[in-house]
């Protein structure tokens, strides 16, 4: 085996264990919040119990207010942090593919003598240097689609009336049943659309690694 294929087995190893490490990061905390829902209940039911009545209503607000923030504001946060990340990951390993395929057509044109953001520079470069057709992946389509909510997250904190692509944004959510909108405005990121994006992800580069073992041939 040369040195190039050996780079891209190494390059192809490191992405499988970083997907590896989201998906049991995103697991372990759905089942966290699962056992704090559970403390609050319990918690709940042992105030409420022997509580003088002119206590219940407080009690009721100050426990309704703490369901709230773990059932609905600390899953969007965590889930707007987990999706920037898992994009980064995206983007650094389209970045290492770029430079793997470099070192195979043995030419001095980098992906970043390119124009464009991350992803979109390197569609541009590999469609270029090794001839890639993205329009043959499906995968590559929920990129994009993933990358304008990125952006939304985080140029406006998921708020889609600040972005110029208001209304690409609202199609896509429109037609996926792991996105919603709070109040009209705000992008609500659920672990079943992290869940799904790890898969695309390893989908996306198990069909790119395809490729280029073909092209090495």
């Amino acid at each position: 085996m040369n040195k190039n294929k050996i780079f891209a087995q190494l390059s192809k190893y490191s992405l499988e264990a970083q997907i590896d490490d989201f998906e049991k990061y995103i697991l372990g905390a759905g089942g966290q919040s699962r056992v704090d829902l559970s403390e609050l209940k319990k918690a709940y039911e042992d105030d409420i119990k022997d509580a003088p009545d002119d206590y219940i209503n407080y009690l009721e607000g100050y426990y309704s207010e703490q369901y709230d923030f773990l059932v609905n504001i600390q899953p969007n946060i965590f889930n707007k942090s987990a999706l920037v990340s898992l994009y980064s990951c995206l983007e650094h390993n389209l970045n290492d593919y770029c430079n793997i395929c470099q070192k195979i057509a043995q030419t001095n044109i980098s992906v970043t003598d390119f124009n464009g953001d991350g992803i979109h520079k390197a569609k541009k470069y590999l469609t270029k240097l090794m001839d890639i057709n993205f329009g043959l992946s499906q995968e590559w389509q929920f990129m994009t689609e993933f990358n304008k909510v990125r952006n939304c997250v985080v140029h406006a904190n998921g708020d889609i009336k600040k972005m110029n692509s208001t209304e690409a944004l609202k199609t896509i959510i429109d037609k996926t049943p792991t996105l919603s909108l709070n109040n009209e405005n705000n992008i609500i990121i659920s672990l079943g659309y992290l869940n799904d994006t790890i898969l695309e992800i390893r989908k996306l580069f198990q069909w790119l690694y395809t490729h280029l073992e073909q092209s090495a041939k």
